[in-house]
């Protein structure tokens, strides 16, 4: 049974992290060290709040740089969840956060900036996603499937080279991404039932 280390630092809902993806048939180790992420095989970075805050934390600790020598000098296969994600962009708008990782063009946003009338922020609950066909990796999602969501930020303005799926609300806000040894959800595959289980079962058995 392969090994996923899960990242604690401090914003993340570790446990109900863990117990999807042992579901999903991987044993699981939480680390929350530069040095233990070094000796990672396959990475997960969840994650609830305030994306500033949680950069603040990666980037103070040192596992920012950590994670970028693993993903893309060493090419472990990295998966970032809801804040996990949005951490990933080239800007992190809430709270004045400024510059996020820089792996992914984008900006993450208020949705209430993106939202129709009548529609909701913080948006919560169940919705189904657009998957982009001409991203390879976006066959980790059912196009059929319905994901679980609960977020008042996101991520827009991110190229189909790197977006994997979409919502069909708030102005197209990206869903998922996909790229080289890196995939992010802004849905929470842990409590997506099915369908997140299959997601986590792809990216077990992802090799990049």
């Amino acid at each position: 049974m392969s090994v996923v280390s899960v990242i604690d630092y401090g914003a993340g809902n570790i446990s109900s992290v863990s117990n999807a993806i042992w579901y999903a048939g991987a044993d699981v180790e939480v680390i929350s060290t530069p040095d233990e992420v070094a000796k990672a095989d396959r990475l997960v970075l969840p994650g609830v709040g305030a994306a500033g805050t949680a950069m603040a934390r990666l980037r103070s600790s040192g596992l920012m740089d950590a994670l970028r020598e693993m993903v893309f000098d060493k090419a472990r296969p990295f998966l970032g969840i809801c804040i996990g994600m949005q951490v990933l962009a080239e800007e992190l708008e809430e709270y004045g956060a400024g510059a996020g990782f820089g792996w992914v063009p984008g900006t993450v946003q208020n949705l209430k900036s993106h939202a129709a009338e009548r529609q909701t922020v913080p948006h919560i609950g169940w919705k189904a996603i657009e998957v982009n066909a001409e991203n390879p990796l976006s066959n980790m999602m059912s196009p059929k499937g319905v994901y679980y969501f609960c977020h008042s930020f996101g991520l827009f303005g991110t190229p189909l080279a790197q977006s994997t799926a979409t919502l069909d609300t708030f102005d197209g806000c990206v869903a998922a991404i996909g790229f080289d040894t890196v995939v992010g959800t802004q849905f929470h595959p842990e409590k997506s039932q099915n369908d997140g289980i299959q997601f986590l079962e792809s990216f077990l058995a992802w090799k990049p």
